[in-house]
């Protein structure tokens, strides 16, 4: 851990009438602990997909995507210890080995002092772009320290054009500033020192921009080397989520915010039927059971894809269901790429109950979950998870908001491969938030996500049809979108005969036991036949292959198992007694194993250049 000196801020909360009241910046500084050395800064950034230290190198401690430093120097600083340190003159950077962001949700941070030696317009703190200008242009995105004059964030493309999302903040030079952006499908939120200082909406998405080089400090693109600048850099990282502003605020103080109450996440159980899933009424309740069959395991027709849950912790999944004839293991659950949970602890229930079908600690992320029939008839209302334990639905669980999200708009897709595409939406509008996406085929939720784009997996030369549904915390759907159709491109395997990777010593075939009964016993003309199609490389009058042309004949050395009166093999075990070459006088008969040599000479003389022996 690097030890700072940087100045620390003291909360007082004061309390009157025993209600605390908290609102504006002093809501946010509330759910940050009060910062201390002590927190090890493996700590701060366990959460970070990325993150850079610079102690001394450009490695990512945290998933490997590490920077390769082009004229950058690391250097002792006096407030913030070991960083990193680029010249404009020198055109210093530093470039990431892949793309350091996930989909169309990230936040970036950094601790960065910008050296009054060098200012001027539009240097940048990281640029991403497409080093292949499109009609003369390089698709770009950037934070700019002095985004024309303030603080602020530029996208450019082809397609879309200029666009800047900027604050009114004239960025500090010769001083530790905390710098980060937050990017959640194209709102783009700026922070300086852990405050929100300017936000906006850009028409660019990431998808739009089709980046594929990445940078910290000067963009050594042709014709866009001039952004560079005097800088020093510490602690850089990249999150695949939105941080919130309780969240920026504790990072740019060196420490971690208080953990707020975890809001649990609902699944109606109808919403997601198909297949031999069916939905019925009960009063006021819709619910669903499985109705056909079942394997003896999960499998595919039986699977439910619910969903994603947000959160770090102890989870708990119920489920509220009827489960009157006390029948065992009524579902399965599978929490993202885990095996398959048995839910077999559930008694019998005269009524609707809400019973425990799962619980597991989870690192911080998006957990997506399935659930699967385990017997038919079991009927279920919903699912709710939750990373509170002491949350009790029996008793607390109340749907106040039945609101439905508003359907998502201008689904499309685009970059189809054979054996993938790209579908992307706009963002969908809720009175609450929308936490996540159901993308169908056909009538199936075949993906989940919380981006407004993702990528699909499929099968090459095939047809598609999908659309989306937005989905809030409180289990609301909307409607589906239009459908959109995709017909994956067909796969071409191409081999580059030219290109050899690795030589092959030779290409080898074992005798086992059989052939000394061949060799010895059977026609000349049979065995000749097998010998030819075993050792020739030539072509026979119509250009075909006389044999597979082995290199390398593997030759049994026998055992002696033939000449003993009692072997332990019957006579249908022909093929496993062998001979001996070593008499029990210890001398050697090299005449042992007719057969055998036979088919070696054979091999010898097709020109099979390499034998080699193996013993019972």
């Amino acid at each position: 851990m690097k030890l700072r000196s940087q100045s620390r801020i003291l909360f007082v909360v004061l309390l009157l009438t025993e209600t605390l009241v908290l609102t504006g910046k002093e809501s946010i500084e509330g759910l940050s602990l009060e910062n201390s050395d002590t927190i090890s800064k493996s700590t701060v950034y366990k959460n970070a997909l990325s993150w850079y230290p610079f102690d001394g190198s450009g490695q990512d401690v945290k998933s490997g995507n590490n920077l390769v430093i082009h004229r950058v120097s690391f250097v002792d600083d006096t407030v913030r210890g070991l960083v990193a340190e680029i010249n404009h003159a020198d055109t210093g950077y530093m470039e990431f080995s892949q793309c350091p962001i996930k989909g169309e949700q990230f936040t970036i941070s950094t601790w960065f002092y910008w050296n009054s030696s060098y200012v001027d317009s539009w240097q940048v703190v990281f640029e991403f772009a497409n080093e292949i200008q499109i009609n003369g242009v390089n698709n770009n995105f950037y934070l700019s320290v002095n985004a024309g004059t303030y603080y602020g964030s530029v996208a450019q493309s082809f397609m879309k054009g200029w666009e800047y999302v900027g604050s009114k903040i004239i960025t500090p030079v010769d001083q530790w500033l905390h710098l980060a952006i937050t990017f959640d499908n194209s709102k783009v939120t700026l922070y300086m020192n852990g405050e929100n200082v300017g936000q906006g909406t850009m028409a660019h998405s990431m998808a739009d921009l089709m980046l594929n080089r990445f940078f910290i400090g000067a963009d050594p693109l042709p014709g866009r080397f001039w952004r560079a600048l005097d800088a020093r850099y510490d602690d850089f990282a990249v999150f695949s989520k939105v941080l919130s502003e309780s969240q920026v605020y504790a990072l740019a103080h060196d420490t971690l915010p208080v953990s707020v109450p975890a809001i649990p996440q609902v699944f109606e159980a109808e919403d997601y039927a198909y297949g031999g899933w069916e939905n019925a009424n009960d009063d006021t309740i819709t619910y669903s059971f499985y109705s056909l069959t079942l394997a003896a395991s999960p499998d595919e027709g039986e699977t439910l894809l619910l969903g994603k849950i947000p959160g770090e912790g102890l989870l708990t999944l119920w489920a509220k269901i009827r489960n009157t004839e006390g029948k065992n293991t009524p579902f399965w659950v599978r929490m993202n790429e885990s095996a398959w949970h048995a839910a077999d602890s559930i008694v019998a229930h005269s009524g609707w109950e809400w019973v425990q079908l799962y619980s597991a600690n989870l690192p911080e992320g998006n957990h997506q979950f399935m659930v699967a029939a385990g017997q038919t008839g079991i009927q279920i209302d919903k699912f709710l998870a939750t990373f509170d334990f002491n949350y009790d639905p029996e008793a607390t669980y109340v749907k106040n908001d039945r609101e439905p999200p508003a359907v998502p708009s201008s689904v499309t897709s685009g970059a189809t491969t054979a054996s993938s595409t790209l579908l992307k939406w706009n963002q969908s509008i809720d009175n609450n938030k929308v936490t996540s996406y159901d993308i169908f085929y056909g009538s199936r939720v075949f993906a989940v996500t919380t981006d407004t784009s993702v990528v699909l997996p499929l099968i090459s030369s095939s047809t598609y049809s999908f659309s989306v549904r937005a989905k809030d915390a409180d289990g609301n759907v909307s409607a589906n979108s239009s459908v959109v159709q995709v017909t994956t491109l067909p796969l071409f395997i191409f081999i580059d005969f030219n290109n050899i990777k690795q030589t092959i010593h030779h290409f080898g075939a074992s005798d086992a036991w059989s052939v000394e009964i061949i060799g010895k016993s059977w026609p000349l003309a049979k065995k000749e036949a097998i010998a030819k199609y075993l050792f020739s490389n030539q072509m026979d009058p119509n250009g075909h292959p006389e044999g597979i042309g082995l290199s390398m004949w593997r030759v049994n050395i026998g055992d002696g198992s033939a000449d003993q009166p009692n072997s332990g093999y019957s006579n249908g075990y022909w093929m496993r007694e062998t001979s001996c070459f070593l008499k029990s006088n210890g001398s050697y008969d090299w005449s042992s194993q007719a057969g055998t040599q036979w088919f070696m000479g054979q091999a010898k003389n097709y020109g099979v250049k390499y034998f080699t022996g193996w013993v019972n």
